[in-house]
């Protein structure tokens, strides 16, 4: 029985998770296509600061003026595909909501949809080992109960 719960309970956050991945990739594709656009001014500087699943991470401070005039300057990750670009002085292009410019993304970027892909393979294995525990646990109820059966029929 704790197999059951604790797969129904893996199951259920890892649909959760796709759920979420689903919707942060999916806004940020709206932004992409829906939100406005601004030219960071030039990067003289950026720090690459590590690692994450085995790509470097680079963070710099991303200077740009929205269409109706405010100023954003925020200090943010960037993905390794602007590099080339930054080396180069070459435009970078960001994409915001107009009500949330401190939080935009890059035009360059692309979501990772082996990342969905993942989680959506990783949902169906813990769906059919849940479907397994679910099976096992029927088949020993009925055992039981075979044998509650059996041993009631021997005494009388």
């Amino acid at each position: 029985m704790q197999k059951v719960v604790l797969l129904g309970a893996l199951l259920a956050a890892i649909f959760l998770g796709a759920i979420y991945i689903y919707s942060a990739e999916s806004d940020i594709i709206r932004i992409q296509y829906t939100g406005e656009r601004a030219i960071v001014d030039p990067i003289g500087d950026y720090d690459k600061t590590g690692m994450s699943f085995g790509e470097d991470i680079y963070s710099a401070t991303f200077h740009f003026k929205t269409a109706d005039g405010r100023t954003i300057d925020k200090e943010r990750s960037f993905p390794s595909e602007l590099i080339d670009d930054i080396k180069n002085n070459q435009p970078i292009v960001v994409c915001y909501r107009p009500n949330d410019p401190e939080n935009f993304f890059f035009e360059k970027f692309q979501p990772s949809i082996f990342l969905f892909l993942f989680v959506i393979l990783l949902f169906h294995i813990v769906a059919v080992a849940f479907q397994k525990a679910l099976h096992e646990l029927k088949a020993q109820r009925r055992k039981d109960y075979v044998s509650n059966i059996a041993t009631y029929l021997e005494r009388e």
